[in-house]
């Protein structure tokens, strides 16, 4: 399949114009829903995904992490983090959902953000599938790195310089395998009578040949994701100059940013000053990669033929 980048980019464009409700607003209402209200729970409720990560990254070893993380969350705290992840998964894919049918020239509501509920026992069990199928990619790939590694260290003069292209192979194959179920998403939306292993199976199918393509059309958003690293970078900044002042005129870069880190409200503010940006990027590389998923489409009877 001959994939012309700009024209997808162009149908994607096309396609926020016309979405009704408007692409941004409608964005907006999605952020909103998802990380607003992620941020808003995290003021009151300790998130114990953080706690695991930073007791991670202290060097306890993960299972004796795992078991502080639990032992220091309460149950309705554990409880409202899961459901608001389990919400924001639904959101997401609803999210998906809308953008697909806007790109085919529907007409949507505000309540399609919330269809996925619908479908939202096989939205979580297909991410729960892509997820472990990822894993366990990820488990083969650095095994099989290591092991040759290994022989290599024994058998060549250099060994141990072998082991940096291997694990660079290793990596590239990972990333090239879980590329293959980028579009389970979509096939769910298409056929979700058809089953979550329908859908994997499906965007396997569809990706086989075409996972450099669709690569290269999401690398060609690196400059907008530049600027969106650069508009956070510079929030970031003003916020430590208004609150880290003090620290910064004493030369204190880190009391800087422990005063804007552990001061929330300023992690809202920076969101919100980053999410009109956001409410134009996401709809545009989401509805292009819902183009890319049609051509897909379009394509595969003749690939059956």
């Amino acid at each position: 399949m001959n994939i012309h980048y700009p024209a997808l980019k162009a149908q994607a464009r096309q396609a926020m114009a016309a979405a009704r409700p408007h692409a941004f607003v409608m964005t907006l209402f999605y952020l909103l829903l998802t990380a607003g209200v992620s941020m808003l729970v995290s003021l009151f409720v300790a998130d114990p995904l953080a706690r695991l990560a930073e007791l991670a990254q202290s060097g306890l070893p993960f299972p004796r992490a795992l078991f502080l993380t639990l032992s220091q969350t309460s149950g309705i705290g554990l409880f409202i983090h899961i459901l608001v992840l389990i919400a924001v998964v639904v959101l997401d894919f609803s999210y998906h959902l809308w953008c697909l049918g806007t790109t085919r020239g529907g007409i949507g509501e505000w309540r399609d953000l919330f269809s996925g509920f619908a479908l939202a026992g096989r939205v979580i069990l297909l991410r729960l599938v892509v997820i472990t199928y990822s894993f366990l990619w990820y488990m083969v790939s650095t095994m099989a790195a290591m092991v040759l590694s290994g022989v290599a260290m024994f058998v060549a003069p250099f060994g141990i310089l072998s082991a940096i292209p291997i694990f660079a192979i290793a990596i590239g194959f990972f990333f090239w395998k879980i590329l293959h179920y980028s579009m389970a998403d979509f096939c769910l939306m298409d056929a979700p009578d058809t089953g979550v292993f329908y859908a994997v199976n499906e965007s396997r199918s569809l990706m086989r040949g075409h996972c450099g393509q669709f690569l290269l059309l999401m690398l060609s958003f690196f400059g907008w994701w530049l600027l969106g690293l650069l508009i956070q970078l510079a929030t970031t900044g003003i916020l430590m100059l208004i609150l880290g002042g003090p620290w910064l005129m004493l030369g204190d870069i880190s009391g800087a940013v422990a005063a804007v880190a552990g001061l929330p409200l300023a992690g809202i503010v920076s969101a919100l000053l980053y999410w009109p940006y956001a409410a134009w990027l996401t709809p545009y590389q989401t509805m292009t990669k819902a183009c890319f998923y049609n051509a897909l489409r379009s394509e595969a009877p003749q690939q059956e033929q």
